[in-house]
């Protein structure tokens, strides 16, 4: 048994779960709950005042071999899911089919109103509300995270390794969908 997590958006409220890993294997919700390479230091253990374990996207890679082996690294990709997620337009947080409808996250005091995603947009509100309160790349940007639907277009290579696995967006003009702040992310999980 493992620890999962979900997200009632409206209530904006996360809850654990035991269920087998088995259950959300090849994505969906809940999401395992697992230890995140950035949360552990040069020799595997935990950084003080950081998370036990947070919620693994679909996307993310094991953290593989090294003395930061348990867990995921939320900067690399499992291969195989990857090109599933391209081939399939999936999302890169549940696993599922993205719509015609994605959301993509920023930071509310970013420079640009180019959002870029990588791992491309998510599929739903409840995908970019989990994101936003738990994925590293939001909790350590210092400002609230905020929120857009945008229409769903095609993938781009924004890290220049041949694979179009990003989302790039111009959100100018486009009213953010929902806001989590600092705190609120805090307290969702």
């Amino acid at each position: 048994m493992d620890t999962f997590v979900t997200v009632d958006s409206r209530q904006q409220t996360c809850s654990r779960t035991e269920v087998t890993l088995n259950d959300a294997a090849e994505g969906q919700w809940p999401r395992p709950r697992a230890q995140c390479a950035v949360d552990l230091d040069l020799y595997g253990d935990a950084l003080p005042d950081r998370p036990q374990a947070r919620p693994r996207p679909w996307l993310a890679a094991s953290s593989g071999d090294g003395n930061r082996a348990a867990g995921w690294d939320p900067w690399k990709f499992d291969h195989q899911r990857a090109h599933r997620m391209r081939s399939d337009d999936l999302c890169q947080v549940c696993g599922t089919s993205r719509s015609d409808v994605v959301y993509v996250l920023a930071p509310a005091h970013r420079l640009t109103t180019m959002v870029e995603m990588y791992g491309g947009a998510v599929c739903s509100l409840k995908c970019a509300r989990l994101t936003a309160a738990v994925c590293p790349h939001y909790t350590t940007a210092g400002s609230p995270t905020l929120i857009y639907a945008v229409p769903r277009h095609e993938r781009v290579d924004l890290v220049g390794c041949d694979l179009d696995n990003d989302d790039e967006y111009d959100v100018s003009g486009i009213v953010p969908t929902a806001s989590i702040s600092i705190d609120e992310a805090r307290r969702l999980c």
